[in-house]
């Protein structure tokens, strides 16, 4: 078995608020065995972390790992095998790992793609972040996203259809309930998947066990997702006080995808973006700010969510997600829950996300104090997955 003793580390554990200072760290396999003020192992190769801090493996809940980032990444795609997405997956996959995001969420990918990408990960035949993975989402017949999704009408179809993603091993069911940005001929406020076929996909997944993410902009959607029983709110625009108010009361998160709005309004056509996806991008960026400030004064949980490899979203992108949430009013400690112990949460992966004795060792070594300023998390000195050095 492996081993890895990081020295003299200044610890902040992702859970509490407190900075544990010159502490030694003892990783046997793929677990942390042993925090101490001293540890002594000879036969453990040993990392200097002396005036570095080591915080736990980062996380993004929403990526979209088949695009590229680009300013259209799907008109890249359109006409591809999923031999070529699964490709594409893997290098955004790497470079998240590479960057310290040790575990995505994806949440939409066209049939087998990601699915396949996240087993050969799991099974060490391909290297980068451990894959949470949605499928194909569940989508209304030419509604937000259906070029990555399973089109279905009605109750029956609906549930059919999950139960089919279900049977590939999907990790959580994506559904749409409401336009979006970077779909043609639709507005985010509108309505799609109704109430009661959202509900339908929420008691099949949560028959397994399995979580349920509602892409969720306008009003009417929002309340329809929080009606259904849906465990996470992708983007949560238009959310008023009532509805963040029950998100709140029913433990639901919501996952603000802040800055692939900003960019695709700041930066326009210019880059590729199409003038549709413009246009939208430009009316929604204030109002979306708006509700994310809302929603952390009530309590709503949030957990980091950035739709990486959405236009203008390559994974760098990552870093000013969490930069604006503390522009917003995060606190630096705050935006570091979001994205570790909260987004594990989240996830339902109880054994990362935060740095304790017996969890896996996915963990970021930092140059820089990040509770003092969070831009510091872009500033790494090591990686490490699964206890393994990248």
């Amino acid at each position: 078995m492996s081993k890895l003793l990081i020295k003299s580390v200044n610890i902040i554990d992702g859970d509490s608020n407190e900075l544990q200072e010159n502490m030694d760290v003892l990783i046997e396999g793929e677990k942390i065995s042993k925090i101490k003020k001293t540890i002594s192992d000879n036969e453990a190769k040993q990392i200097d972390g002396t005036k570095k801090y080591l915080v736990p493996g980062l996380i993004d809940t929403h990526v979209h790992l088949v695009w590229d980032g680009s300013g259209d990444p799907q008109s890249k795609i359109e006409k591809k095998d999923h031999t070529y997405l699964s490709l594409t997956a893997l290098k955004q996959a790497k470079s998240c790992l590479y960057n310290g995001i040790t575990t995505v969420r994806d949440v939409g990918s066209p049939g087998l793609t990601v699915l396949s990408l996240k087993q050969a990960i799991n099974e060490q035949k391909a290297v980068g972040s451990n894959i949470i993975c949605s499928g194909p989402a569940m989508v209304m017949i030419g509604g937000h996203g259906w070029f990555l999704g399973k089109e279905v009408s009605g109750e029956d179809e609906i549930r059919r259809k999950t139960r089919e993603v279900l049977k590939e091993g999907v990790d959580l069911v994506k559904v749409m309930a409401t336009g979006g940005i970077y779909t043609d001929g639709e507005e985010p406020g509108a309505p799609q998947l109704q109430a009661k076929e959202i509900e339908a996909a929420v008691i099949e997944a949560h028959n397994q066990g399995k979580k349920v993410a509602s892409h969720a902009q306008g009003l009417t959607g929002i309340e329809n997702s929080i009606t259904a029983g849906v465990d996470s709110i992708e983007h949560c625009i238009f959310a008023d006080d009532n509805s963040l108010q029950k998100m709140k009361e029913q433990d639901i998160f919501m996952v603000p995808t802040l800055n692939v709005m900003k960019r695709m309004a700041n930066i326009g056509v210019a880059g590729g973006l199409p003038e549709f996806a413009a246009k939208k991008a430009s009316q929604v960026v204030k109002v979306h700010q708006n509700t994310f400030q809302k929603a952390l004064d009530k309590g709503v949980k949030i957990a980091a969510g950035t739709d990486l490899f959405a236009p203008y979203l390559p994974t760098k992108e990552y870093f000013n997600e969490l930069k604006l949430m503390n522009e917003l009013g995060m606190s630096p400690s705050q935006v570091l829950r979001s994205a570790t112990s909260k987004a594990a949460e989240l996830l339902d992966i109880t054994n990362r996300g935060i740095i304790k004795e017996g969890n896996i060792a996915d963990l970021v070594l930092l140059n820089n104090n990040p509770l003092s300023d969070i831009g510091a998390l872009k500033d790494q000195y090591k990686v490490i997955k699964e206890g393994s050095l990248i």
